[in-house]
C-alpha cells in the first residue's frame, strides 16, 4: 500500500473543483490555502526540511505575485497565475513517496502535503480537541517511542514511561536502534513531518503491536479513511481559526510556538 496514493484518493473529492488561492513558505513551514466549489476555505501547514528558506528569506507567492527566496519550489515556477486547480496540485504529492522525484525537495514537498492538509479540514465533520497527553493515556512502565522533536517528552519521562526519542535531524539518531524501539513500544508518536519528508512509509513498517500509534503535529493531513490500513490509530494536527493570523507568522520565519494562538489543537480517530 502507498499512503500517499491512499491520500490522494480519498481527497480527490475535496480537490474537484477546489482552487489553490494562496502558498506562501517562510524558514520553517510552508502554508496552502484553499476555497472550495462552496466557498469553504481552508488553511494546510506543512514542516519544511531540507531546501528551505535562510536568512529571513522568503519563497513562495501569494496572488499571481512570486517572491524569490533560498526555498522557492519549482512548483511555483513558471510564473503561474492564482488560483491554480487543487486536482492538478494533488497528484504531486505521490512524489513524496520513498524513491519518488520529489523526495526531500524541501518546500516543494511540503507544498503537496500542505494542500492534502488543506483539502481534509473541507471533509471534516468531527474531531477531537486537546493536548495528545489529553487524548491518549500512557500508563507507569509502558514503552513510548518518539520519532521527532516535541516538547512533552519530559512529561512522558516523569508519567513513568519508558521513553525512547528518536529525531533524525541529531547526529546520535540510530536507524537500527529506532526500528527495534517501534517493534517493541506500547505507544508511538510520529511526527507529521515524516509524510512531507517521505520516510514515513519506512516508520510504519517498523511498529509492532503498539495500542497506540499517533501521527502528530501541524502537517498531518487529517485523512483516517488513508489510514485504515495501516498501524496508525490517531491523527493529530491542527486547524487554522486565524488563516491570515498564520500566513503572517510563517511569512515571517515563524514556527508553532508563533501560529498557537490562531489555530485549534485537533485529532481524529483512525477506524480499524
Amino acid at each position: 500500500m502507498n499512503i500517499y496514493q491512499e491520500i490522494v484518493r480519498a481527497l480527490k473529492p475535496a480537490a474537484l473543483g477546489a482552487e489553490v488561492r494562496r502558498i506562501v513558505s517562510g524558514g520553517i513551514y510552508t502554508a496552502v490555502e484553499v476555497v472550495s466549489n462552496k466557498g469553504g476555505r481552508a488553511l494546510g501547514l506543512a514542516y519544511v526540511e531540507g531546501d528551505r528558506c535562510t536568512g529571513g528569506e522568503i519563497g513562495g507567492c501569494e496572488g499571481d505575485r512570486c517572491r524569490r527566496g533560498g526555498g522557492r519550489s519549482p512548483l511555483m515556477d513558471g510564473g503561474a497565475k492564482f488560483p491554480v486547480s487543487a486536482s492538478d496540485l494533488l497528484s504531486s504529492l505521490i512524489m513524496i513517496s520513498d524513491g519518488g522525484e520529489g523526495k526531500g525537495r524541501g518546500v516543494e514537498s511540503s507544498v503537496a502535503t500542505a494542500l492534502a492538509s488543506a483539502l481534509a479540514q473541507l471533509t471534516l465533520t468531527e474531531w477531537e480537541t486537546g493536548d495528545v497527553l489529553e487524548q491518549v493515556s500512557v500508563k507507569r512502565g509502558e514503552g513510548v517511542t518518539v520519532v521527532g522533536g516535541f516538547p512533552f517528552t519530559p512529561r512522558l519521562a516523569e508519567m513513568g514511561a519508558e521513553l525512547a526519542v528518536f529525531d533524525r535531524r541529531l547526529e546520535d539518531f540510530d536507524e537500527g536502534e529506532m526500528g527495534a524501539a517501534l517493534n517493541g513500544a506500547d505507544v508511538v508518536i510520529i511526527t507529521g513531518a515524516a509524510l512531507a519528508n517521505g520516510t514515513l512509509p519506512g516508520i510504519l513498517e517498523r511498529i509492532g503491536g503498539a495500542r497506540e500509534a499517533i501521527i502528530l503535529g501541524p502537517t498531518t493531513p487529517l485523512v483516517p479513511e488513508a489510514f485504515a490500513d495501516t498501524p496508525v490509530t490517531r491523527l493529530m494536527g491542527v486547524i487554522p481559526l486565524d488563516i491570515d493570523g498564520v500566513v503572517e507568522v510563517i511569512v515571517s520565519g515563524g514556527g508553532t510556538r508563533g501560529f498557537s494562538r490562531y489555530v485549534q489543537k485537533v485529532g481524529v480517530r483512525v477506524g480499524k
